[in-house]
């Protein structure tokens, strides 16, 4: 039986370069054809094609076997050889978040079990137990924060919240924010949208 990959990956001379060779295989075969060769998917021949991630040592092999072509000028590198880089920028990153490498799992195990026991299992509240609001009147406040919420509010089973503009309405946002506070006695919370001029006022 045919293995469907090598212990090794075949690191071209950069990205420029892998790319170039899986385009030039591209114009002797389709990518269908060149996944079944390899006994990859698709996409992730594709995705060697995009140079996103380092092909197969053996499916390059194969692959000049099979369309006869020259060798490529490539280095064989164990498939896991980046794992200990990988651990040490982790671990970089936990002693940086944490101020420490975290400690022995069955003690922590075993200690939150006696935290479980004696205190843990009688906490009542839990991020699902709905807050307890204070219930409007009907009143010209309360139907403003209606219309906000039809306008830019979103409702889901466990939170609420209404997005505005991070520039325009920078001001008004922070009416909308008493609003809420005064109509139902409950904290609310903003959330920065990542790379867009937007804020969400939440409610969960």
């Amino acid at each position: 039986m045919l293995k469907k990959y090598s212990d090794y990956r075949a690191k071209f001379l950069d990205k420029i370069a892998q790319e170039k060779w899986f385009l030039a295989l591209e114009q002797r075969t389709s990518i269908r054809e060149i996944a079944t060769v390899c006994q990859y998917s698709e996409r992730t021949i594709r995705d060697w094609r995009r140079a996103r991630f380092l092909p197969d040592y053996a499916s390059i092999e194969r692959l000049c076997a099979r369309y006869t072509l020259p060798f490529p000028q490539i280095e064989k590198i164990p498939r896991f050889a980046h794992t200990k880089d990988a651990g040490k920028r982790g671990g970089i990153q936990t002693i940086t978040k944490y101020g420490k490498v975290p400690g022995n799992e069955t003690l922590r195990k075993k200690h939150w079990k006696m935290w479980w026991e004696s205190q843990g299992k009688y906490v009542t509240k839990f991020p699902t137990t709905p807050l307890k609001i204070k219930k409007p009147k009907n009143s010209q406040k309360l139907a403003e924060f209606i219309g906000i919420m039809m306008g830019d509010g979103t409702v889901s089973s466990y939170h609420i919240g209404i997005t505005l503009h991070s520039i325009d309405d920078k001001e008004y946002g922070t009416y909308v924010t008493d609003l809420i506070q005064d109509l139902f006695r409950t904290p609310t919370k903003i959330y920065k949208r990542l790379n867009k001029n937007a804020f969400a006022i939440t409610v969960t």
